[in-house]
């Protein structure tokens, strides 16, 4: 295979970055020869599938053909260190060392960026044959942690020092901010402790037998509550939710022209941001609906049991997702956007669906407001809303999450359910639009007797329940009546506890 000679830039990698991203039909594999002073052999393959990979390709000592060594994936990798790899496997090639099984038996141990790559390698990528891989989303964040070391991603293991690391976590503080900079060591912590257990020499002996991130902990250097930095404890200020929700509708005034590439996605931006702060459903999980999965006629969202293993970040099927009048209504207006052929409830604009989180979107969002706030905050709003509407934790864990155990139900049960959660998520989305002014309409409200509501209130002293679940619970009760007139009230009342007739 002929070779291209060139001198490599970061620049000129990135804009083969570019081509491949915009290019269509077959194309064959083209290999490139770094020819800079210092490349140390350094070539680029960009394969038919447009994957582009740094290797050099050198004859080991004592073996008869020469062979290619992967360095790594030139979009993951600068080129400054991609070179800088290549030279110590030239160093180690001169001595007659094999750099793919010396690196783990060096006493220097093997870089940051090494063990990172052994260690999300030995993963892979989250696919239908591999299900217990990293999601992409995963990876992007880890290696935004992993950049958040900095100059310690190319140095051997066992050379770390406790300054380097101290020195590391205060230019990472002052430059991206405490968290970012916590992150980083969190990942620190993570690869030395997979390096401690990993690398062993030709004796069987641990190359690695010290976590450089200790220091973080003997001297107390962590920047918030010890390094856990996993848990964002934040939901919307209830007197910013007005301007939140204002600027999330403003996107559906968004005019494309020259300078906005993107608006034809902020028609999805308007609905998705909307759609996840009235039902709780994680950013993740509500990019990925598909219109099949929307009755728009009982207003639900259902999905069967090989949807919830790919999308539910648990164990538990899903049956029915109840929405509340707004919300439906939102949906059936989005549907009549649909464009033919998109399966997408929320699409992005080369026909796939949107990123979790949208990312681009909420920088505009928050450009436009001031406020910090994230996608999985408007989640944490809707759980603090059920909470303030009175809602118990076990109906908001339900909502949260909306999913339920395995269990072997009637299916006079299974409608009750749904439908008391409904009532329950409608609480939420009233309260958030009497918030930001919008009208409210409570087709459902009851007409109660003066006797019903006596009792109820008594029932309240007597249980601890709220006045409103008892109304709740008899309402259900009726309706169900309605729906099964052949079952006595006993028989009802046990659908409604979950047990047989």
């Amino acid at each position: 295979m002929a070779q291209i000679e060139q001198v490599f830039s970061q620049d000129w990698v990135d804009k083969r970055i570019k081509e491949v991203d915009n290019r269509t039909g077959k194309h064959n594999t083209q290999d490139y020869k770094d020819i800079y002073t210092k490349a140390h052999g350094l070539r680029l393959r960009i394969n038919s599938g447009g994957r582009m990979t740094y290797y050099i390709y050198e004859r080991i000592k004592g073996e008869k053909n020469p062979k290619r060594i992967t360095i790594g994936e030139a979009r993951k990798i600068p080129l400054v260190s991609a070179r800088g790899t290549a030279k110590r496997h030239q160093d180690l090639i001169a001595n007659g060392k094999d750099p793919a099984t010396h690196i783990a038996t060096d006493p220097k141990g093997p870089t940051l960026r090494e063990i990172f790559k052994d260690k999300t390698e030995g993963r892979g990528v989250k696919s239908d044959s591999n299900p217990n891989g990293l999601s992409k989303g995963t990876l992007k964040t880890y290696r935004a942690d992993l950049n958040a070391l900095g100059e310690l991603i190319d140095k051997p293991i066992n050379t770390i020092t406790d300054k380097d690391v101290l020195d590391q976590h205060k230019i990472k503080s002052l430059a991206s901010g405490p968290r970012m900079a916590d992150r980083g060591m969190v990942m620190l912590r993570t690869l030395g402790n997979y390096a401690m257990l990993k690398y062993k020499d030709a004796e069987r002996n641990f190359i690695v037998t010290r976590n450089p991130a200790d220091i973080m902990k003997v001297e107390q250097a962590w920047n918030v509550n010890g390094g856990n930095t996993k848990r964002r404890n934040v939901a919307i200020d209830q007197t910013h939710i007005k301007q939140w929700w204002e600027a999330i509708e403003g996107f559906k005034d968004y005019k494309t022209d020259r300078n906005n590439k993107s608006a034809p996605l902020a028609l999805s931006a308007s609905y998705y941001f909307r759609f996840l702060l009235l039902t709780g459903v994680r950013a993740e999980n509500a990019a990925m609906i598909e219109w099949r999965h929307v009755n728009l006629s009982r207003g639900t969202i259902s999905f069967d049991d090989s949807d919830a293993l790919k999308i539910i970040k648990n164990d538990e099927r899903v049956t029915n997702m109840p929405l509340s009048d707004y919300v439906a209504d939102m949906l059936r207006e989005l549907h009549q956007h649909r464009q033919p052929k998109n399966k997408w409830v929320f699409p992005n604009a080369s026909g796939g669906h949107v990123s979790a989180g949208m990312n681009d979107w909420m920088k505009r969002l928050r450009k436009a407001t001031g406020m910090q706030y994230t996608a999985n905050d408007m989640r944490r709003t809707f759980m603090t809303i059920a909470e303030a509407c009175g809602l118990n934790s076990h109906t908001i864990k339900r909502l949260a999450n909306h999913t339920r155990a395995h269990s072997d139900v009637t299916s006079g049960y299974i409608v009750a359910n749904v439908e008391h959660l409904r009532s329950q998520t409608q609480l939420i989305t009233n309260f958030i639009l009497e918030e930001v002014g919008k009208e409210v309409h409570h087709e459902n409200e009851l007409a109660l007797s003066t006797d019903l509501l006596e009792w109820s209130i008594a029932k309240s002293k007597e249980t601890g329940d709220q006045v409103r679940d008892i109304v709740e619970d008899w309402a259900r009760t009726g309706r169900l009546a309605e729906q099964f007139p052949s079952l006595s009230l006993n028989q009802i009342r046990m659908i409604q506890s979950g047990a047989h007739p």
